[in-house]
């Protein structure tokens, strides 16, 4: 039996407005591969590369190309993590990954399910570009600005950058 309070609480979150942008989590560890898989819940990350890996203590940074995520500002506790929901359901592929210094970002993409029951590409628009090429240069440039702006205050350790990849 479904939870009417969490489906309330849903009806909320797809309410707020659609995040179409690279978003952020920093994450423990690297498998040595990372393999596609469906987020089983409520996804939180960040829209600025150096909240969303803790000051970039995170060994592993996940981009993620959201064209679903909702934007949680105006019910997050604080602005300032910039903070975006990606939802359940959604199947998440690597598309690249890089080094930045001794960091791995790993770009993930986002997939959807059709109501026939297959995956997707959800439509692309706001600020993703159309090409993998183009998507991988603009999170390489978003995470190099990053690191050269001033250290974010961490409000809650670990709400960005726990571990949702599967173990490899």
């Amino acid at each position: 039996m479904a939870n009417p309070d969490f489906e309330q609480f849903m009806e909320i979150v797809r309410s707020l407005p659609r995040v179409q942008d690279l978003v952020f989590r920093g994450h423990p560890a690297l498998a040595a591969a990372v393999a596609p898989f469906v987020t089983n819940g409520l996804l939180p990350a960040s829209q600025n590369p150096r909240v969303a890996s803790e000051n970039f203590t995170s060994p592993v940074l996940l981009c993620i190309v959201s064209a679903n995520g909702r934007v949680l500002g105006p019910l997050s506790r604080e602005a300032g993590d910039e903070e975006v929901v990606i939802l359940p359901g959604l199947l998440l592929c690597p598309l690249s990954q890089f080094q930045v210094g001794p960091m791995t970002v790993v770009v993930l993409d986002e997939v959807e399910s059709s109501p026939a029951g297959s995956w997707v590409e959800p439509t692309r628009g706001g600020r993703i570009p159309s090409s993998v090429e183009e998507i991988v240069a603009n999170a390489h440039a978003r995470v190099g600005e990053s690191l050269s702006t001033p250290a974010a205050a961490v409000s809650s350790p670990g709400k960005f950058s726990s571990a949702i990849l599967p173990a490899g």
